[in-house]
């Protein structure tokens, strides 16, 4: 629920130039900017956000807010991590779908972002 506690939290009991490794869903993906554009929704691979919040009963909340590549790593380093390298990950389309080109020649419209990172010392 608190993105920033747990993220101080996760610093804090890291050793310093441990790893983190964090992947999220895209909002920048193709999904993303199209259910932006043509249906007024932002989120690339949740649910709507009360299904999300509606989670809490089982004790988890899932993807309220989806992120772009630059605002994970503006968080992640006013937090205290040096950012290591950015994956974009996730082409679950079938060989013959154009948006599978797409995808690989414009890799930050994956559905996935994997961020590697390492606590400050």
């Amino acid at each position: 629920i608190n993105p920033i506690f747990t993220m101080t939290e996760i610093l804090r009991v890291l050793k310093p130039g441990a790893t983190l490794f964090l992947s999220t869903p895209n909002l920048k993906s193709m999904d993303g900017i199209s259910n932006f554009l043509y249906c007024d929704i932002a989120y690339s691979n949740a649910a709507d956000i009360y299904t999300e919040y509606e989670k809490l009963d089982l004790g988890h909340v899932g993807h309220v807010r989806e992120y772009t590549v630059k605002e994970i790593c503006m968080f992640l380093e006013r937090v205290g991590f040096n950012i290591e390298k950015i994956i974009f990950r996730g082409l679950h389309l079938m060989k013959n779908d154009p948006r599978r080109c797409l995808v690989k020649l414009i890799p930050r419209l994956s559905p996935f972002i994997s961020v590697i990172a390492t606590a400050r010392k």
